[in-house]
């Protein structure tokens, strides 16, 4: 059995923090959460995830994103913005503008399945 794939979520609102862990876990993903930029960074400190989920970006999302830059392994990021901040201009493989859950785990499977790599005879 393969071991299951990492997502931590970062997130602000422990109620929305709550509706996201168990749509994650729905799909059979290992959930961490982190609830302020401090938790976050020490988090993406102490482990490898396979995708880091950002709900309304926190302040320091630049340090959580810097450190996510500096580990080895780069950690593929989808930011799920509900504000009327425009956020397009942030480091992340996608921004979604209040999503819905279908379309979050939608992004979310396209991300997983990206980081695996190339298949057999595909190049990078």
């Amino acid at each position: 059995m393969r071991p299951k794939k990492k997502v931590l979520i970062v997130d602000m609102n422990d109620e929305s923090l709550g509706i996201l862990r168990f749509l994650v876990k729905t799909q059979r993903y290992a959930v961490y959460s982190a609830t302020s930029t401090i938790e976050a960074i020490g988090a993406l400190d102490q482990e490898n995830y396979d995708l880091l989920l950002i709900r309304n970006p926190l302040d320091g999302i630049e340090a959580i994103l810097q450190l996510q830059r500096e580990k080895d392994d780069r950690i593929p990021v989808i930011i799920l913005n509900n504000s009327v901040q425009n956020l397009d201009c942030v480091p992340a493989n996608f921004v979604l503008h209040k999503p819905t859950s279908a379309e979050i785990m939608d992004k979310i499977a396209t991300v997983i399945k990206r980081k695996r790599g190339p298949r057999p005879g595909m190049r990078r």
